[in-house]
């Protein structure tokens, strides 16, 4: 069964360029990490259109599917 990520692009510092990965929620927003396999995973593509994460105004988070 597949699994779904959310994906963004760094813009800044060491990674500039590179995907990020949504990790999680913190109190101030979406935590992300440059390694895929720290990703949070969702089930299906609408859940993972409804994590906070992909809503979220700082970032723009995109669906993928793995």
């Amino acid at each position: 069964m597949s699994k779904y990520i959310l994906v963004d692009e760094y813009l800044g510092g060491d990674h500039i360029g590179k995907p990020k990965y949504f990790k999680g929620m913190t109190g101030i927003g979406p935590a992300s990490t440059p390694n895929i396999e720290e990703a949070q995973h969702f089930d299906t593509e609408e859940e993972a259109k409804q994590s906070p994460a992909h809503r979220h105004w700082s970032a723009d988070w995109k669906v993928e599917k793995i």
